[in-house]
């Protein structure tokens, strides 16, 4: 398969319903017709990996996985083609990390590679490398060889010896380390974790177990790592004790040095006596915490440092993250991408904190953290959400029973709408309700009042009722603020542009030419993007910048192709300057999200000429993706 059916691959395993041709088209720059070449192409060979490309005319085309294992491997082997790794690169990596140094005749003939391949992948092995600080170097008579930090080391050792992030199968035994012994090894963490009353997410385990053979490994063949600054060694509880040693060596033949079963108790934080600059005090930790809510609530305008739970969760995650801080793990976070689509507002959050955390203890917080620090915001935003947004009143002329079900209905689905009274239709004066958002009646008004504020329902509210109700939201939300925030003279469309910085760089200059952002403004948001970046779905990117007193607009730009993003590939834009004094704000970017969830909304969004027509599909989008 060449690399244009990969990505069309790749693009159908992360939509959960059908695509068009012409999405997939638009996504690779490629005509529809191709498109219906390619996966012509592709179904003659994909079963062979336990998957299938379903058609349906007038509807499009979804991925239909048949085995799962078959086609989780061959998905693992694409992404590293996505990632700019190659098979083969990645091959060498792990080649050289085992057997380093080693010349390149040898390295050609354990990967059965001719001199001249061997030579074009250097450039990109020497670049991967670089990620974790270690240099690739070559001598005549001695081959190619590395130079780094052990620790950092360690960590790539980690990244390419494993065949997936979140297991821990060899992609090739070690000598003495292989799959066995890993399994015996994270059993046996799992068991003195429990045994100890430490609890670790499933992920840091695995993490654990992963790292923990990898610094045996290393050990064995005579790499020693420098270790940490600890307190009495008497005083670290032995996760990795006598018992443990005598295990191994009789089951596995290995003997492993006294300073490495010492590193392999720090790195596992056997208790909270560990080391002596690492273990901050739970109301030290507390108080930081409130510090930093505190600021957020300021810049932002909202009420976090009230939250009690917040607070508390917030505590404990960092007291029991706080040694990955240190240590400079970098554990897996499997949803980080969901969170900071559905989210980004959290995730600004976790930034504040953990700049805060990085201040005082210099310590780097890596996204993965970041991600799980902005899930515990993501809950507090929902619990603030539940508090009234909008006033209605119930008109139902079928009784007090029918109108509290309704009521009840109305409380689950929607809890941020206040039903202030419940009334019969001939019994209503409706000029004593100047204040309600909206009516939602089960009968019809006519000759009573005929505006848009009514939403007629059901006695039962289907399931429908509740997608008319969500509509209604969005649209007052919409139509009283956010279409404000949007301006025609920075509506771009179809720009020609080559990465996401020139497109930052192209609109800001423009808004800041025109009076629309200060120069400060411009700065900010490429210092958001340049901190984590903000592709908030497979096609869409919210660039931003928030604080009490910027300005308060959205430019919004579509691309004649899609370019790199982060992670993915985007063809829409928002760039948000958002004023925190703005109550409003908050809901800017869940409303966003909620309207471009379907690839064929973003593309009809991106043929948009004017900003009136692409206000209209905005908001028409909920009813055609219900």
């Amino acid at each position: 398969m060449n690399n244009k059916h990969k990505i069309i691959i790749s693009y159908l395993n992360s939509s959960e319903s059908y695509s068009t041709s012409s999405e997939i088209a638009q996504y690779l720059g490629v005509s529809e017709r191709s498109i219906k070449r390619y996966i012509k192409d592709i179904n003659l060979s994909l079963e062979q990996y336990g998957a299938k490309i379903d058609s349906v005319k007038g509807i499009g085309y979804k991925l239909n996985i048949l085995y799962t294992k078959e086609f989780k491997k061959y998905i693992q082997s694409i992404n590293l083609d996505s990632k700019d790794e190659s098979i083969r690169s990645v091959d060498l990596i792990r080649s050289i990390l085992i057997h380093s140094p080693i010349s390149l005749d040898s390295l050609c003939e354990v990967l059965f590679l001719s001199r001249s391949t061997l030579q074009n992948e250097i450039g990109q092995v020497r670049e991967m490398f670089e990620v974790y600080d270690i240099k690739l170097m070559y001598k005549p008579y001695k081959g190619l060889y590395i130079e780094g930090e052990e620790e950092n080391i360690r960590k790539c050792c980690v990244k390419y010896f494993f065949k997936d992030d979140n297991d821990s199968e060899l992609c090739e035994n070690l000598d003495l380390i292989n799959d066995n012994f890993i399994k015996y090894l994270q059993k046996y963490i799992e068991k003195s974790f429990l045994d100890n009353n430490i609890f670790k997410n499933y992920y840091e385990i695995i993490y654990l177990s992963k790292f923990i053979a990898v610094c045996f490994f290393r050990s064995l063949n005579g790499n020693k790592v420098k270790l940490p600054v600890v307190g009495n060694y008497k005083d670290i509880t032995s996760t990795f004790n006598d018992t443990f040693i005598k295990d191994i060596y009789e089951h596995y033949d290995l003997v492993i040095d006294e300073d490495e079963i010492l590193y392999a108790n720090i790195i596992a934080k056997a208790d909270k006596k560990l080391i002596l600059n690492i273990n901050p005090k739970e109301e030290y930790i507390r108080s930081i915490i409130m510090k930093a809510l505190i600021d957020i609530d300021i810049k932002y305008k909202v009420f976090l440092s009230e939250d009690i739970e917040l607070i508390k969760y917030l505590t404990n995650h960092i007291l029991n993250s706080y040694h990955r801080y240190y240590l400079k793990f970098n554990v897996d976070n499997t949803i980080l991408n969901q969170v900071k689509m559905n989210y980004p507002q959290s995730f600004n959050y976790a930034l504040e904190l953990a700049k805060s955390i990085e201040d005082i203890f210099k310590v780097e917080i890596n996204e993965n953290e970041l991600g799980y620090i902005a899930i515990h915001f993501a809950t507090a935003i929902e619990r603030l959400n539940q508090k009234t947004s909008y006033r209605a009143i119930i008109i139902c002329n079928t009784g007090m029973g029918t109108s509290e079900l309704l009521k009840t209905k109305l409380r689950r689905y929607f809890p941020d709408i206040e039903v202030i009274g419940c009334y019969q239709l001939n019994f209503i004066n409706f000029d004593s309700f100047e204040e309600i958002d909206f009516i939602i009646s089960t009968t019809s008004t006519k000759g009573y009042i005929n505006n848009n504020s009514i939403i007629r329902v059901s006695p039962m509210m289907t399931n429908e009722d509740i997608d008319i109700i969500e509509n209604k939201l969005n649209e007052i939300y919409f139509n009283k603020y956010l279409k404000n925030l949007f301006l025609q003279d920075i509506f771009y469309y179809k720009l020609n542009l080559n990465n996401k910085m020139e497109l930052i760089e192209f609109i800001s200059d423009d808004m800041v030419q025109k009076g629309f952002i200060s120069s400060k403004d411009k700065v900010d948001v490429i210092k958001r993007e340049n901190i984590s970046s903000t592709e908030i779905s497979d096609l869409v990117a919210v660039p931003h910048c928030i604080s009490n007193d910027g300005s308060n607009v959205i430019a919004i730009c579509s691309l004649e192709k899609p370019i790199k993003w982060g992670s993915t590939k985007i063809k829409l834009v928002f760039i948000a300057f958002l004023n925190s004094e703005i109550k409003n704000n908050k809901n800017v970017f869940s409303f966003i999200n909620s309207k471009i969830k379907k690839g064929d909304t973003v593309n009809r969004l991106c043929e948009c000429v004017t900003l009136d027509k692409f206000t209209q599909v905005l908001m028409e989008s909920s009813s055609n993706d219900s």
